[in-house]
């Protein structure tokens, strides 16, 4: 239950983090993907924890905002031709 409990504080923390980041540097930047990374691995081992206690849910809580980020392609300054599914383009959003 301590272990499930720390790994409970973490993933809060890493979520919390994620949303930070994410707002400035939006959801394709790779530090926001790495962090999501990490965030899956402790859910992971969350679940583990949670299968050998077989008791118990971890409830996500819901909030009243979003995140928002300029769409895929939208950078007006790339040369003619320039995809739009260019990776310069999402991680400069």
């Amino acid at each position: 239950m301590v272990e499930r409990q720390r790994v409970e504080r973490e993933m809060e923390r890493l979520r919390s983090t994620m949303e930070r980041e994410a707002a400035k540097r939006g959801l394709y930047h790779p530090v926001v993907i790495h962090i999501s990374q990490q965030l899956d691995k402790l859910h992971n081992e969350w679940n583990r924890l949670q299968k050998t206690e077989e008791k118990d849910v971890y409830m996500m809580r819901c909030y009243p905002y979003e995140i928002r980020e300029a769409a895929i392609g939208s950078c007006m300054n790339r040369p003619a031709g320039h995809g739009s599914g260019c990776i310069s383009c999402i991680i400069s959003v």
